[in-house]
């Protein structure tokens, strides 16, 4: 792995301490079934279509495994990326069982894809994510072997969680179960959001602390809409590529709730401003693991449920 693929990987992970834009109701024509029975779905570079229910599905992005899990298709995984501390075998906590020991690793999910390896499996589908699928000449190398979804903004946390169900949910024939679960899950955000009206306008932000900086997890579509479906937004901050100095630690009382990464709580704490942040003097900081954290940064229908039981204490103080 270069240095920089070295670089954007921590700085990945330090910045997941990981939609809901739109209802059900402002479905998108992105997704159409023909005559033939043939189901499409537009994407950044181009529509993709199946000509059947994949029997056999690559799924190169975490969001798009858990996506796969909601549709109870997880059965037809045959490889995925290794975006989890345990592998291919590893799963969210919100995952009812784990991947079958069968399910190939195909490498790290920064490092550069290998087409060999996804042919071998003879995939009938590839979900892939941005960081795969990152120029049309790679798109074209991977809709070579099987049909190829890619977000249809130009990243993949770009789209909101019901736009990824419900395109992935075409692609694998399965719209009807796609409807079901988006439903499922407004319902739940809709009745948190019943639930807690003090949290409505209360403001979030993900940070982490790294080589004497403050690291603040810039926008993405996914989490933003996620989290507006319960009346928080993200907390308008300005930083220098993402990056808040020690002493600018007071920008951090725009925030009335912080998500942390477990594993770096520690270091936030031993900062000797971290303790007079408003969000940590009221007591609301919220610390996911780094599974929980990577799902929270990139939210999927799967993910959403449990991460809304595990924010639901918190809320009560905002």
């Amino acid at each position: 792995m270069t240095r920089f693929r070295l670089l954007a990987a921590l700085f990945t992970t330090l910045l997941v301490l990981a939609g809901c834009g739109e209802s059900s109701d402002d479905r998108s024509d992105s997704s159409t079934s023909d005559e033939t029975g043939a189901h499409t779905v537009d994407t950044t570079f181009g529509p993709v279509h199946t000509d059947a229910a994949p029997e056999r599905v690559v799924v190169l992005l975490p969001a798009y495994a858990d996506t796969v899990t909601a549709l109870d298709a997880d059965d037809t995984i045959v490889g995925i990326a290794n975006f989890l501390p345990k592998g291919a075998r590893a799963t969210g906590p919100w995952q009812k069982t784990p991947f079958a020991p069968s399910v190939v690793e195909l490498g790290d999910q920064f490092d550069p894809i290998n087409p060999e390896s996804i042919a071998a499996l003879q995939p009938d589908l590839i979900l892939a994510g941005a960081l795969q699928a990152k120029d049309q000449a790679t798109y074209d190398t991977l809709s070579a072997i099987a049909p190829t979804y890619v977000s249809q903004g130009k990243t993949h946390d770009a789209d909101d969680w019901q736009a990824t169900t419900r395109a992935i949910g075409a692609l694998m024939w399965r719209d009807q179960k796609a409807d079901a679960v988006i439903a499922d899950v407004e319902k739940k955000l809709a009745d948190t959001r019943a639930a807690h009206p003090e949290i409505e306008g209360k403001s979030f932000l993900q940070v982490s602390f790294y080589q004497g900086s403050y690291l603040v997890a810039s926008s993405a579509r996914s989490q933003e809409s996620f989290m507006e479906a319960i009346g928080l937004t993200m907390a308008d901050v300005a930083t220098q590529n993402n990056s808040l100095s020690v002493e600018q630690t007071a920008k951090l009382d725009a925030a009335d709730l912080l998500i942390v990464q477990a594993e770096r709580k520690k270091s936030l704490e031993e900062q000797p401003n971290w303790s007079s942040v408003r969000a940590v003097r009221d007591g609301s900081v919220t610390a996911f693991s780094l599974v929980e954290a990577k799902a929270f940064r990139s939210p999927s229908a799967a993910s959403i449920p449990y991460l809304l039981d595990a924010l639901t204490p918190q809320l009560a103080s905002l």
